[in-house]
């Protein structure tokens, strides 16, 4: 991510803001959303792929779409 290689797995549906997905290693995640500057992000949590439920539910409650 520091060198601008921002490709996401998927969104995090339902997210206002739009918070996007990315695989860190095996089982990590990264959860983040874009800024207006290019290649800027803001990294909102980083969980693994046993904290996946509950990071999605924790991420929706805080960015509910309006």
């Amino acid at each position: 991510m520091n060198i601008g290689d921002l490709e996401d797995k998927h969104h995090i549906p339902r997210t206002n803001p739009k918070l996007l997905v990315r695989e860190a290693g095996r089982d990590g995640r990264i959860y983040y959303r874009r800024q207006a500057r290019p290649n800027s992000v803001l990294i909102e949590l980083i969980g693994d792929k046993n904290s996946q439920n509950g990071d999605y539910r924790t991420l929706k409650r805080k960015h509910r779409r309006g």
